[in-house]
């Protein structure tokens, strides 16, 4: 049998998407903030007895006892298979990777650019299939 993916792709996923960004911002998922902390719906009891702890990027229901690693919320949240989940969070990270990359290199500059060079780099490339 193939592997889909490697233990460097999956590592990457698990621990540099951050996890409350993936839940509050990409997943939509009903939070509270309460005294610096994201609680968030668990998505198998739907409680609020949640945490998340960003030094191991993970988040934690208290009231069913479930951990979860960006991967695990994915597939409960959007009801689908570990395979389709990494493949949209591989997708999401790729995404975030060249808006990161985008901001970067604008940061770099110190001089005005004209709104062609701005929305050129906007723009996905044309493909010559």
């Amino acid at each position: 049998m193939t592997r889909r993916f490697t233990s460097d792709e999956l590592y990457a996923i698990r621990n540099h998407i951050p996890i409350d960004i993936l839940i509050e911002k990409l997943l939509a998922v009903p939070v509270k903030h309460t005294q610096n902390r994201l609680h968030f719906a668990c998505p198998l009891c739907a409680g609020f007895q949640t945490s998340i702890l960003r030094e191991k990027n993970l988040g934690r229901c208290f009231d069913c006892g479930k951990n979860f690693n960006t991967i695990e919320i994915m597939m409960y949240h959007m009801h689908i298979g570990f395979v389709e989940s990494v493949k949209r969070l591989k997708q999401y990270q790729s995404d975030l990777t060249k808006q990161t990359a985008f901001i970067d290199k604008r940061k770099k500059l110190d001089y005005p650019l004209s709104i062609g060079a701005i929305i050129g780099d906007m723009l996905p490339s044309p493909r010559h299939d």
